[in-house]
């Protein structure tokens, strides 16, 4: 299977998940016979956790979570280490993306922000799967400078 990755974000389905499941099942085997896979992506609403993706995925019974922990600590607080182990089991691509809370709310470059990506991606490291890797947001925190 190609190592193809498409996010399909809440505003395609809405909040109905119902509707979700009822189209991920008719969608998952058309993209199969593509060699295409889909995942379902954190970004907020009923998708806002890794939990909740993984919800949908067992509902549908298909592949997967494209696991965003940035996404999961921007939109929720949600603390990802936490999250990704009730999920581990589902997710076939990653997303690596840094957020910070402190200064201020933003996201960022990994290694810029609050997030331990060591212990996040050792959750799934040595599953044996091919995992697709996407990096967003390298760029750094913006700051503000003090003045005396």
């Amino acid at each position: 299977m190609r190592s193809l990755n498409r996010t399909i974000r809440q505003r395609v389905f809405g909040s109905d998940r119902r509707l979700w499941t009822e189209r991920f099942k008719k969608l998952g085997p058309i993209a199969r016979d593509q060699g295409v896979m889909i995942v379902v992506k954190q970004h907020s609403g009923n998708t806002g956790t890794g939990e909740a993706c993984a919800e949908i995925i067992r509902e549908v019974a298909d592949e997967g979570v494209n696991y965003d922990a940035g996404n999961v600590m921007d939109y929720l607080s949600v603390d990802p280490i936490s999250d990704i182990q009730k999920c581990a089991e589902e997710i076939r691509s990653f997303c690596i993306k840094d957020h910070r809370n402190f200064p201020s709310d933003q996201d960022c470059g990994c290694g810029l922000g609050e997030i331990d990506h060591y212990r996040l991606l050792h959750t799934v490291a040595f599953t044996g799967l091919k995992m697709p890797l996407c990096c967003e947001n390298i760029f750094p925190p913006v700051t503000t400078s003090h003045r005396s």
